[in-house]
């Protein structure tokens, strides 16, 4: 009933952008609802009429104003830009994602805050799971209990009212 486009980046380029429409037009005329997880860099280059037929966008972030670039190797501002520009033209669903590791653990508070910047329906969280790779992980999983302990010591996290903690069988 739904298909989730996930892994590498589905706004890459024009050849990312056009297969994503074909995607996603053949999905939604086969009664499937489509989302997309990106990072966020080339929202501003999603057509208006691919967006309009996206059930959600869930943008990786795994940072907030003072950690993404750091974190992530890119412009916190060029991604909130596009955010804000697409959400000016379509009426989505946007939420935010990030995945709780060893190297973000401690800087919640400040992942909390991408709130600030942009409308978002979720604040997600989610337990870093190492996958098999031909690269190399840079970043470790972190012991739920750590994380149950630092989501419950914020503030920010446990005020929201949009913020979530996301939990699998692999969790």
């Amino acid at each position: 009933e739904h298909l989730a486009i996930v892994g590498k980046e589905p706004l890459l380029n024009q050849k990312s952008l056009n297969l994503l429409s074909s995607i996603v037009q053949r999905s939604s005329s086969g009664s499937k609802t489509v989302s997309i997880i990106t990072n966020g860099v080339g929202l501003s280059h999603l057509p208006v009429d691919v967006a309009n037929q996206l059930a959600y966008i869930d943008i990786s972030f795994d940072g907030g104003p003072e950690t993404y670039e750091n974190y992530r190797s890119g412009s916190f501002q060029k991604v909130i830009k596009g955010l804000n520009y697409l959400q000016d033209r379509v009426p989505i669903k946007i939420n935010a994602l990030h995945n709780l590791n060893n190297a973000n653990i401690d800087f919640v508070d400040d992942m909390m805050k991408v709130g600030d910047y942009a409308r978002f329906d979720i604040i997600m969280f989610s337990p870093y799971l190492q996958t098999e790779n031909d690269g190399i992980n840079k970043v470790s999983k972190v012991p739920l209990t750590h994380i149950f302990k630092t989501l419950s010591t914020s503030r920010l996290f446990r005020e929201s009212g949009k913020a979530i903690l996301l939990l699998d069988i692999f969790h």
